[in-house]
């Protein structure tokens, strides 16, 4: 069983990250993809031994929407989603299939916060855990026994 995921995400809209003009151009050549105010997009997504996870979030993505996602310049973007809801569901599915006991979903504003005041890569892991939007995989918990529960209480 892998312990912790984590995914990083930013708003399509942030002005900094210049995706805005990008997504005008991509959905007038698009098919497929949803019209409207297109806000979050995953950057990245890692186990906390380091393992890299990104061609997997590109796989659920288009399993689960039916399209690819949109491309920037080979970069590894994975999106879009239209609320925080539609990527919180999305981490936790990808969670479940990746078999991690639980996801750490964050802004990368914040995980560029946590890095400016972190000397060690352990601090870096907790100060993320602290800082961001945990949600714990129901299946993991579940398949536990009962004797496996109560050695694991804290």
């Amino acid at each position: 069983m892998k312990s912790d995921l984590f995914i990083l995400y930013y708003m399509a809209n942030d002005p900094t990250l210049g995706v805005g003009d990008f997504l005008k151009k991509s959905l007038e050549k698009e098919e497929g993809i949803p019209i409207g105010q297109l806000f979050f997009w995953l950057k990245g997504a890692w186990i906390e031994d380091g393992e890299n996870l990104n061609s997997e979030l590109e796989d659920l993505y288009q399993e689960l929407m039916g399209v690819q996602s949109i491309k920037k310049d080979c970069s590894p973007i994975v999106g879009p989603f239209q609320s925080i809801e539609e990527l919180r569901r999305y981490s936790y599915l990808f969670c479940q299939k990746a078999g991690c006991q639980r996801v750490y979903l964050l802004a990368v504003d914040e995980f560029n916060e946590v890095l400016k005041f972190c000397s060690s890569r352990e601090e870096v892991i907790q100060k993320l855990k602290e800082s961001s939007d945990k949600l714990e995989n129901l299946d993991v918990q579940q398949s536990k026994t009962f004797f496996d529960r109560i050695l694991s209480r804290k």
